[in-house]
């Protein structure tokens, strides 16, 4: 049960680090080049095409989701230090996931070891 709950805990961690890396490269793209047409994901499936207005010549403010519908505006240096810190955040919990996960591997192999032990002390007092 604990490592199907870490390997889940640790497969989110890791599409939430894809997004926040596609969110860090789309916005780094942007500020270079905002004159640039890119393409972003509106779905799993689903991608458009988009490009600023022509009289905005440089990205000023970005948009973010913080979760539970709500948005905030940010100015574009200050939303890249929260993403480039949730990304940090999230690359230190895949981390601590796969050390919980060793960790609670190796119990599994004592813990069976142990009981492979027990079962054979049975077995031979039996036939005692």
């Amino acid at each position: 049960m604990m490592e199907i709950s870490l390997n889940n805990k640790r497969m989110r961690m890791q599409s939430k680090l894809e997004d926040l890396s596609k969110s860090i490269a789309s916005v780094e793209g942007l500020k270079l080049n905002p004159t640039s047409t890119f393409q972003f994901e509106l779905n799993d499936t689903l991608y458009t095409k988009a490009r600023l207005p022509e009289t905005q010549n440089q990205l000023e403010t970005i948009h973010l989701w913080l979760g539970a519908n709500v948005m905030l505006s940010y100015p574009v240096e200050e939303g890249l230090v929260l993403l480039r810190e949730k990304k940090e955040e999230a690359e230190g919990i895949v981390k601590k996931c796969e050390e919980d996960l060793l960790y609670v591997r190796d119990q599994i192999t004592t813990m069976e070891v142990n009981t492979a032990r027990v079962y054979n002390l049975l077995v031979q007092s039996v036939k005692k």
